[in-house]
């Protein structure tokens, strides 16, 4: 039973996004029979599977096993999702839920002195806005270097993304970023 329901949720998700079973084979490596399997209930997808079928529809896999999704979320801020990474002198909470396939992926970025913000998260496809909260950073945007102060706000355009984002100053530097998809 749980094959069909999960089955079923994602043909949702890919038909509502407007993606073919061709689609979703080309970028995943699988096959369109297999995906079809799948979204029929036929077979059942491996973890790795259902990942890079998730991957490709732009969605968590929380969000293929979630039924019923509402169109809000409330996190406090005492349980917001946080990752720490050392070696970038970095921290970062997540303050949406991806459960709710959101087109925007809001951030609060800690960076400590000398602290930057990793390649991998630069990289990332959409839109790009930054707010700095506290303290000094530096960001370079298509060569061109800002210093942006508490306050200051910043914005990127599709493929125009930021290439770098360190803080400056002496004490921890606080940004609010927010991602299209």
């Amino acid at each position: 039973m749980l094959d069909i329901k999960l089955g079923f949720t994602i043909r949702n998700i890919r038909t509502s996004k407007r993606t073919t079973l061709r689609e979703v084979a080309d970028i995943t490596k699988l096959t369109t029979s297999f995906i079809s399997q799948v979204e029929r209930g036929i077979v059942s997808p491996s973890i790795d599977s259902l990942r890079k079928i998730a991957r490709a529809l732009n969605v968590s896999i929380g969000e293929v096993f979630e039924e019923d999704l509402k169109n809000f979320t409330f996190i406090r801020k005492d349980k917001a999702l946080k990752v720490v990474d050392k070696e970038t002198k970095s921290s970062y909470e997540i303050l949406v839920s991806d459960l709710l396939g959101v087109e925007m992926k809001p951030l609060i970025f800690r960076l400590q002195k000398g602290g930057k913000i990793k390649k991998e998260v630069l990289l990332e496809q959409g839109d790009t806005f930054v707010m700095l909260m506290e303290g000094e950073v530096e960001l370079f945007c298509e060569e061109e270097r800002f210093v942006l102060n508490k306050g200051d706000s910043f914005y990127c355009k599709g493929r125009k993304r930021p290439q770098k984002i360190a803080n400056i100053s002496s004490e921890e530097a606080v940004l609010l970023w927010i991602k299209s998809r």
